[in-house]
């Protein structure tokens, strides 16, 4: 997917136009970070720990200790993005790798084939956060340990909106799996049911901080169990089924506590629906 550094290309379209305008062209060519589709980032437990709340930041003030349990996502690898730049020649390359970091993106470098990556970090608007099997219960023990310790009146920052857990995690389970976490952490408001589970965990290496491979969601237009805030219940919207039928019975049946949870939260109005969508996992090899 990248271009090496020797390979040379000759761009015909445009190559005898200035310089400064074929650069222009290359910037323009080059889509905006939060242009770019949701992606897979893998949950790392160091990332969530006790902070207090600074002046400048939208939540100082909320409690008189300021303390917030914080998931510091920013952290987290970055995913890989596939900019068509880096293989068109390598005045492109060059050109790309300058404006990318104008654009909300970083450059890193694959040593294996001495070419540069193009990746960016989450976005927790629409970016899912990954747990691997046993480790979302893992975090939520983890929070409620260290934040016990301070004993002091705390809060929880708002985390990524999307989580991301495997079947197994589901099946394992007793019935108030998914219920437990969202009692925990109330800010997110969509699972993403990875059936196709081994083969996410299988791809959680690095290359010095970017992610090897880029995995994401795919519906496979299938359908998502949803909770209509208006109405009060739960209901599975149209689409074919995805995953096993007990799969789809273990989610029915760990969202049946759940009603009317959080939504009567001034903060949750926003939120006009809870969903929990099984997925196969889109893996993108770079």
């Amino acid at each position: 997917m990248h271009l090496h550094a020797n390979e040379k290309k000759v761009f015909t379209l445009f190559p005898k136009l200035p310089p400064e305008l074929r650069d222009r062209i290359w910037r323009h060519a080059i889509p905006h970070a939060t242009d770019d589709s949701s992606a897979v980032f893998f949950h790392c437990v160091e990332h969530l720990t006790p902070w207090y709340a600074q002046p400048g930041d939208p939540l100082y003030g909320l409690t008189e200790s300021n303390l917030f349990l914080r998931y510091f996502y920013e952290k987290l690898d970055a995913v890989p993005v596939d900019v068509p730049l880096l293989k068109v020649n390598q005045e492109a390359q060059t050109a790309a790798c300058f404006h990318a970091p104008q654009l909300g993106y970083e450059i890193f470098q694959n040593k294996e084939q001495g070419c540069p990556i193009i990746a960016r970090r989450m976005n927790p608007s629409k970016d899912i956060l990954y747990f691997e099997y046993g480790e979302a219960e893992n975090m939520i023990v983890s929070g409620f340990d260290q934040m016990e310790a301070l004993d002091e009146v705390y809060s929880l920052y708002p985390t990524p909106k999307h989580w991301g857990i495997c079947g197994r995690n589901c099946l394992s389970h007793d019935d108030g799996y998914i219920n437990e976490m969202l009692d925990f952490y109330d800010y997110f408001h969509t699972v993403h049911v990875f059936i196709s589970d081994r083969d996410v965990e299988l791809q959680r290496h690095n290359h010095g901080g970017v992610q090897a491979t880029r995995i994401e969601p795919d519906t496979c237009g299938g359908r998502a169990w949803l909770y209509c805030k208006e109405q009060r219940q739960w209901k599975w919207a149209e689409g074919e089924v995805i995953g096993t039928k007990e799969l789809n019975d273990k989610i029915e049946l760990c969202t049946f506590d759940i009603i009317g949870h959080a939504y009567n939260d001034k903060q949750r109005e926003d939120v006009p629906e809870y969903y929990i969508q099984p997925v196969v996992a889109k893996i993108i090899e770079f």
